[in-house]
């Protein structure tokens, strides 16, 4: 399931995808970082993708993403 991938990323490679926005507006973004949230931005290694429709599409995309940046 989505959630036990996004446990697997968090616990195996240290990548955790966090999506934000909200319900009202119907906007939502997803953040995928290393480390934590206050290092990543710092650090500018955070990745902001463009506004998406649905909470699960934000975090589908988000989840896409993150397997791309783990070098197998």
């Amino acid at each position: 399931t989505q959630s036990l991938l996004q446990k697997w990323l968090r616990e195996v490679h240290g990548i955790e995808v966090q999506v934000c926005g909200s319900i009202k507006e119907k906007e939502y973004y997803v953040i995928v970082f290393t480390g934590t949230i206050v290092e990543a931005l710092m650090d500018n290694i955070s990745v902001i993708d463009p506004l998406l429709d649905t909470y699960e599409e934000a975090f589908e995309h988000g989840l896409k993403t993150a397997l791309n940046m783990i070098e197998l």
